[in-house]
């Protein structure tokens, strides 16, 4: 069992890999962004699926094509974290904001967001196996008041309701979307929580 000084040295070593993640993602620190995951680490977001590799190349690229390129700020607000020997799982709620053209209309999108994060204690410290996003809700407003968006009511319709506007928009702009993330409340969601409690029970035989 760990002691108190221990579990609370671990937990603030894991949130600031959590913290960690999203200013290296924000700013293309690519190599101290790749030094979270394991070697096997993936990650599930609204317009990605994958490795870590994966992610950060894809990732990359956004950044280097100007017809491409969102601007995007992840914000952290805070974390739950549960640890059993070498296994800990961190839930932490925080918010994405994307800056993008949408139809021509410069737009601001707000993503309210929970990154459920399954770490491994490594002799390099606390990594991350895997992460995946679960958005709870989002919101769009052009940039400058009053100009009027125009959408596809029919498109935007059939989109998950809890980042439609996200998936609308990095649609729109030939982004392939995940669009199978759990949604809140769902049997995805119960499966992923289930998923993390078996990770964690493993963790006392590791």
């Amino acid at each position: 069992m760990l002691s108190y000084e221990q579990e609370a040295m671990d937990k603030m070593m894991i949130a600031q890999q959590v913290a960690a993640w999203g200013i290296h993602r924000d700013a293309g620190n690519w190599a101290p962004l790749r030094d979270i995951w394991t070697e096997d680490g993936t990650i599930e977001v609204t317009w990605f699926k994958g490795t870590a590799d994966e992610f950060i190349a894809a990732s990359k690229e956004l950044t280097e094509n100007p017809n491409r390129q969102p601007f995007n700020q992840h914000l952290f607000c805070g974390s739950v974290i549960e640890i059993n020997g070498k296994h800990a799982v961190s839930e932490a709620r925080g918010e994405v904001l994307i800056r993008l053209p949408c139809h021509g209309v410069l737009c601001d999108i707000t993503s309210v967001v929970r990154f459920y994060d399954f770490f491994l204690k490594t002799d390099n410290g606390w990594k991350m196996t895997k992460r995946v996003g679960v958005f709870d809700k989002d919101m769009i407003a052009p940039v400058k008041y009053g100009e009027k968006l125009d959408i596809d009511m029919e498109r935007w319709s059939s989109l998950p309701a809890a980042f439609r506007n996200i998936a609308y928009c990095l649609s729109q702009m030939g982004i392939d979307m995940n669009l199978k993330l759990p949604a809140p409340g769902s049997p995805e969601e119960a499966a992923l929580y289930k998923e993390g409690a078996e990770w964690l029970a493993q963790g006392a035989h590791s």
